[in-house]
């Protein structure tokens, strides 16, 4: 018994050893993958091509794959486990009756890119002998059905992490994408049938009967019939019992998994493959409601976490690089063909669906080369397929008439056993070739099961006898695989970049407005109070007379219920009338001031009228929209804050406060916020002699380019003198070790490279005649740049400054530590602050921000 339990300690601790080493290699394997993800994202790459790179490397390590043969049965279930899951949350995500709607042209470009690939497939697979043993009619239509599918979920997320989702072409793809994967594997499923693809499904070497076959069929029918008519009833009732906002009770959670897992079994019992049955009956569950959206978000997080690290550190030991035969022609045929059928396929069916729509067939080409992408899947079946028909092979070779009998001594008992389940279990405890040092798996057996014939086969096989054709297929097709996902964000570009050729100039922003064109202001008030400073706004922004300024003024006034009840609507969006006495008289009396400077000293203005009437959730909005349809280049917003008597400011209305930072965010041109300190009270503006003294802040950011692109229309006013000051960081040997602050992205490199380009024209244009002075203060740090900026007190009347002016600089770094107002910018919080001069009023600028981020284009593009 003492002896007994040493062994069993001994065994206990060996597999406590290698469970430990398991872990570590897991802990590597998510490292790596984090890593290389990581360098990899100045390339846009999407994360499945930094997984099978680090896959394939770490999986072809010695150590680890001889670790890896020693666990291979558990992290076959691991992997087969988890792709059930991927397979099952695919299918919810899917809605399988789109395909008894009529085809929009999403289905339409998905359906001529499969059948034309389809078409191609069918007539090659048959010719190319990928593996030695079969090519029936069922294998070459499975994998035509591989190639012609789409990895919808990888190309989902590449497509929105490039930033071109909500655009025309990217919605295209997106859908185009999601029907081919559901075709596909719906056709693949109906395959299976005739053929098994499982790699632990060791029966396919026999002819199926017709028998088994009517089986699986009705078996697949029966659990999908009632999947579709059960589970709706079933997760409503689920649904129903935990409202939103409420936790989900634990017994019904437990339940819903239960009822999933019980109907994805049935049709396992009649030889049909666990993950096409999992996706098979995804596909039958709704897609809506609590139940099912939490199913999928948890299933996606123990992927993405725990599973997709392991999945290909299988799919790299898989990939056995030194049986690839770069020496053989037949091998880079092998490579090639594959990618050649695909891509041709897909861009040849893009083109005729392209020519049925009307679509550029540039832009065919280009959905075509991004339907090319594949994923999980199909890695999964690559290797399972490669693994299934190398099996066979053996299974040949071990057949009494074939077998090396210098390598197995007992081979043809050994191929008897192959050949012929009744025959087991055999008695191996005289058989010294089965020894518990080669197979681990056989400590304390006395007798040989049926599966266990895989694992000895595929250690024969591989100890003593070259590789045969089937051996490298599996790199072959991990390879392939990558490129055609690794090509995807260069597709993406090349989309942007015409898209950005095609789209109209972009000129809502003032950097980008064209010196022939009248710049157009949207002029927003308060009330009475915001007039003489937007009269001296108007005045030192005319410019020159020729194209001219066209000034649209409205009141921003808030709806009340005092002030709705007052309203009369008539027909029509735009015919409600305000009877409210204090707004008319508000009204009429900014309309007689303004009009009586245009009267007076408006030439080359144009003033027109406007209001913005909403409650204060909607009024951003409501700006927004009138903004847009105005065409302005840019929206002036009155500061929340009015200054008092005593030259401090109130503390102001929160609700334009809300205002102001809703349309920093959502305005469709370009936003300027003016800090009024008096500057209404200034006095009419010379225009023979300068009378006003403004400054300009340049630190670097488009915001301060753009500032920048004001500041020169006001440098023609001859009554405003304008002084440029640009602070520079100080390279002295003192500031010396600040360096370490700075910025030195590629992003942060290109942004500098503009900055001093706009700065140099800029000066050329100005500066060098004598319109605008210029000043350089060289600083350290954010310290000497507040006291810089205190030291304007009473020298200008205007200071102008980017709102995110040196964001990325160590000369602001930590200003942000004690903002009052964010929406200001670091400079801008620093002049509008309470300890700040009482006589300086401030303009901060944004730039217009096109949404997406894709530079001089609106993510919701058309190239269409």
């Amino acid at each position: 018994m003492t002896i007994a339990f040493t062994q069993c300690s001994e065994k206990l601790g060996y597999l406590i050893l290698q469970l430990a080493k398991n872990f570590i290699v897991y802990m590597a394997m998510v490292l790596a993958c984090n890593g290389l993800h990581f360098l990899l994202k100045p390339y846009s790459q999407p994360r499945i091509t930094s997984d099978i790179v680090v896959g394939l490397v770490l999986g072809n390590i010695p150590f680890l794959r001889k670790l890896f043969d020693e666990f291979n049965r558990a992290f076959g279930f691991i992997i087969d486990f988890g792709m059930m899951c991927y397979m099952f949350a695919l299918g919810i995500e899917m809605d399988p009756y789109v395909l008894f709607k009529r085809p929009n042209k999403d289905a339409l470009v998905a359906y001529c890119a499969i059948f034309s690939t389809f078409a191609i497939s069918i007539t090659t697979i048959p010719f190319l002998h990928f593996f030695s043993r079969y090519t029936g009619i069922a294998f070459t239509i499975s994998i035509s059905a591989l190639l012609a599918s789409s990895a919808s979920p990888v190309l989902t997320r590449l497509i929105t992490n490039l930033k071109i989702g909500k655009s025309d072409i990217g919605k295209l793809v997106i859908a185009a994408g999601m029907h081919s994967d559901l075709i596909c594997l719906l056709v693949f499923s109906l395959c299976y049938i005739f053929m098994p693809t499982d790699s632990y499904c060791i029966g396919h070497h026999r002819d199926r009967t017709l028998k088994s076959d009517v089986k699986a069929i009705i078996a697949v029918v029966v659990q999908t019939s009632f999947t579709a008519v059960v589970s709706p009833v079933f997760l409503a009732w689920v649904n129903n019992e935990n409202p939103e906002g409420r936790p989900m009770k634990g017994s019904h959670l437990v339940l819903s998994v239960a009822f999933m897992a019980l109907i994805c079994a049935p049709s396992t019992l009649y030889d049909f493959s666990p993950v096409l049955s999992a996706f098979m009956t995804g596909i039958c569950l709704p897609r809506d409601g609590r139940v099912s959206k939490w199913i999928i978000s948890k299933i996606n997080y123990i992927l993405s976490t725990i599973f997709f690290p392991i999945f290909f550190l299988w799919m790299g030991n898989a990939a056995d690089v030194t049986k690839f035969r770069p020496g053989d022609p037949f091998t880079w045929l092998r490579f090639f063909l594959p990618l050649l059928i695909v891509v041709s396929g897909k861009v040849i069916g893009t083109l005729i669906s392209g020519a049925i729509l009307g679509f550029n067939w540039r832009e065919s080409v280009l959905i075509g080369m991004l339907l090319v992408t594949k994923g999980h899947f199909q890695i999964y079946m690559a290797i399972k397929v490669a693994s299934i028909f190398l099996i066979t092979d053996y299974f040949h070779l071990y057949q009494p008439e074939n077998l090396n009998r210098k390598c197995v001594g007992s081979g043809s008992l050994f191929a008897r056993v192959v050949s012929h389940k009744k025959l087991l279990p055999f008695d191996i405890s005289g058989v010294p070739e089965y020894r518990p040092q080669v197979f681990p798996f056989l400590y304390g057996r006395k007798s040989l099961q049926h599966r266990d014939m895989i694992t000895i086969l595929l250690y024969y096989q591989l100890t003593c006898h070259p590789s045969t054709d089937s051996a490298d297929s599996g790199l072959l097709s991990v390879a392939a695989i990558f490129f055609a996902v690794v090509h995807s964000p260069v597709i993406v570009a090349q989309i942007i970049r015409r898209a950005r050729k095609r789209a109209p100039t972009h000129t809502n922003a003032l950097q980008l407005l064209k010196p022939s064109s009248e710049l157009r202001i949207f002029l927003c008030l308060h009330g009475l109070d915001s007039v003489p400073a937007s009269i001296n706004f108007m005045e030192i922004s005319r410019g020159i007379s020729d194209p001219g300024l066209v000034i649209y003024v409205a009141e921003i006034i808030e709806l009340t219920e005092h002030i709705a009840s007052t309203m009369e609507s008539g027909e029509g969006v735009q015919s409600n009338t305000i009877k409210d006495k204090a707004v008319i008289e508000m009204r009429e009396q900014i309309t007689n001031m303004f009009q009586a400077y245009i009267d007076t000293d408006g030439d080359g203005i144009t003033l027109k009228r406007a209001m913005a009437l909403s409650t204060i959730n909607n009024m951003a909005q409501n700006i927004c929209v009138l903004a847009e349809n105005l065409m302005a280049a840019l929206i002036i917003l009155p500061f929340h804050r009015n200054q008092r008597q005593d030259g401090k400011f109130d503390t102001g209305n929160p609700g334009f406060r809300y205002v102001n930072r809703k349309l920093l965010k959502n305005s469709p041109c370009s936003v300027g916020i003016l800090v009024n300190r008096g500057f209404g009270s200034i006095g009419k503006i010379s225009r023979t002699e300068p009378s006003v003294k403004v400054a300009a802040i340049f630190i670097g950011g488009r915001d301060d380019r753009e500032a920048l692109c004001y500041v020169g229309r006001v440098a023609w006013h001859k009554g405003v003198h304008v002084t440029v000051i640009r602070f520079l960081v100080d390279t002295s040997a003192e500031s010396s070790r600040l360096a370490a602050y700075r910025v030195t992205l590629p992003e942060q490199e290109q942004e500098m490279g503009l900055d001093d380009e706009c700065f140099a024209q800029f000066y050329e244009q100005h500066i060098v005649g004598g319109r605008i002075s210029y000043l350089e203060k060289h600083l350290a740090n954010a310290s000497e740049t507040f006291s810089t900026l205190r030291s304007f007190e009473g020298e200008y009347s205007l200071v102008i400054v980017g709102r995110e002016g040196g964001a990325n600089s160590i000369l602001t770094k930590g200003m942000n530590d004690w903002q009052q107002c964010p929406e200001l910018g670091p400079i801008g919080d620093v002049l509008s602050g309470p300890d700040f001069s009482k006589s300086v009023s401030v303009l901060i600028i944004q730039q217009h921000k096109l949404r997406g981020e894709l530079a001089g284009l609106d993510e919701d593009f058309t190239i269409m």
